[in-house]
């Protein structure tokens, strides 16, 4: 699923659309520093009736434990941008379209890839038909049986393939966006099917 879908112009006049997600990956680190904050506030609480302050070495202990778990709890709940090439448009190009008195020319990408985890896809552009844009039922990861409603966004080939760019989003306005301006691009017509078309 993707968090947040966005499309970029890039210097060298292609496109990129992009899944950009926030992840809080040091969890664990922060549970840490909990514990070590509530050790530290444990033992000096246990200790103060009995605690004779002859130096300040006493208090250099449970002051830096402190320290140290705060700062665990502190720097462990930031989170960590993570963005993810899901397709990649080539800069565009002059190509002459019809013939005849109906010759004119257009501004295509040169090259389309689509981006998974198995790697870039080249996809012939004068294979696509249409950019489709409709809602959808999606599992929800890590729930059995739950199913949510969300956004996807394809292409359509010739043969009737879809070749999915967002599989499902929550963003409504920004997927329908990409769609309109991918099918810009390209020159092929944006359509809405399933769920509430």
């Amino acid at each position: 699923m993707v968090e947040e879908p966005r499309i970029s112009h890039e210097p060298d006049g292609g496109y990129i659309v992009w899944d950009i997600s926030l992840r809080r990956p040091r969890l664990d680190t922060r549970f840490l520093g909990w514990l070590l904050l509530g050790a530290t506030a444990g033992i000096v609480l246990y200790d103060i009736r009995a605690w004779k302050v002859a130096s300040t070495w006493e208090y250099l202990l449970p002051l830096s434990s402190a320290l140290v778990g705060v700062l665990l709890v502190r720097f462990a709940a930031r989170p960590q941008r993570f963005e993810r090439a899901l397709l990649r448009l080539g800069p565009l190009r002059t190509i002459e379209l019809g013939e005849g008195e109906l010759r004119r020319n257009v501004m295509r990408p040169s090259s389309l890839e689509l981006c998974s985890a198995q790697g870039p896809r080249a996809v012939p552009i004068e294979e696509l038909t249409h950019v489709v844009f409709g809602l959808i039922d999606v599992p929800w990861p890590g729930r059995e049986g739950v199913q949510v409603e969300a956004f996807a966004l394809y292409f359509a080939l010739r043969d009737g393939t879809p070749l999915p760019i967002i599989d499902g989003t929550t963003q409504r306005i920004e997927a329908f966006r990409i769609g309109e301006q991918l099918s810009g691009l390209l020159g092929i017509p944006l359509i809405t099917l399933g769920k509430g078309a």
